[in-house]
């Protein structure tokens, strides 16, 4: 393995050894970032000098004595399973958070809370503004394993397409020391997105003609009668005219 650094320097500690036991115990405390280490096995080396003399040498990395594992934490973010959901006064967001490397039979505490993408800060809803957050303790039987984290608030005030991210931590009830963390704002897993449906307006359905239909037909039926009568009567004219010329013809002959 390579040596852990934080910074630019490698990570070392040392004590000594001032009762002058030739027998016993020594912490030696070191101090580590882990930030960029979730997940990570770190081994500790030591080098037991007297008087500048090198006397022993205890460098296994493979001892599990000389282990700590680092853990690690990764969330998935849903409303009633899905990465969508619909603005409105009830929401609750359920926060499955997967964990690697804690130890059976210790309880511990996992706290979160919503962030907006948008702004890269916290959630706040309601009258007053306040935080949306969630807590939840838990005892793991395997040191792999899940647990889930509920968020009850009221979006109705959200806008479509608005993100919410959850960043989550997770704490040693006994120390009360964070042991785990995931806090990344562009991690799609911890986002959910706010949709807003609206109605569209309804086209308005043009009145009806029947009125004016009716009228059209009344008028064409007014011209045809028209148009009938005086047809008739050209008719009842010629043959008027007709029996004339006849009568005419008679009389001269």
């Amino acid at each position: 393995g390579d040596p852990v650094i934080n910074g630019v320097s490698f990570v070392t500690g040392s004590a000594n050894n001032e009762d002058g036991t030739v027998s016993g115990t020594i912490d030696v405390e070191f101090e580590v970032d882990t930030t960029n280490l979730a997940g990570k096995s770190l081994v500790a080396f030591e080098t037991l000098y007297h008087e500048g003399v090198k006397l022993a040498v205890h460098m296994d990395i493979h001892d599990e004595g000389q282990t700590i594992v680092i853990p690690n934490i990764h969330t998935t973010a849903t409303v009633n399973g899905q990465k969508e959901f619909e603005a409105g006064a009830d929401i609750t967001l359920v926060d499955t958070i997967t964990y690697e490397n804690l130890e059976v039979g210790r309880t511990y505490r996992v706290s979160g809370i919503l962030m907006d993408k948008s702004t890269n800060q916290s959630l706040s809803v309601g009258e007053c503004a306040a935080d949306v957050i969630a807590t939840a303790t838990f005892t793991p039987t395997t040191s792999s394993g899940t647990v889930t984290v509920e968020f009850h608030f009221n979006a109705s005030a959200l806008a479509n397409g608005q993100e919410l991210v959850v960043f989550e931590e997770i704490y040693d009830v006994e120390t009360n020391t964070k042991i785990a963390e995931h806090k990344d704002i562009t991690d799609t897993d911890q986002t959910v997105t706010v949709r807003i449906t609206t109605t569209p307006t309804p086209t308005p359905t043009p009145p009806t003609t029947i009125t004016q239909t009716g009228e059209a037909i009344s008028s064409t039926f007014y011209v045809g009668t028209v148009l009938l009568i005086v047809g008739v009567l050209g008719i009842t004219v010629m043959i008027l005219r007709k029996r004339v010329d006849v009568d005419d013809e008679n009389e001269e002959a």
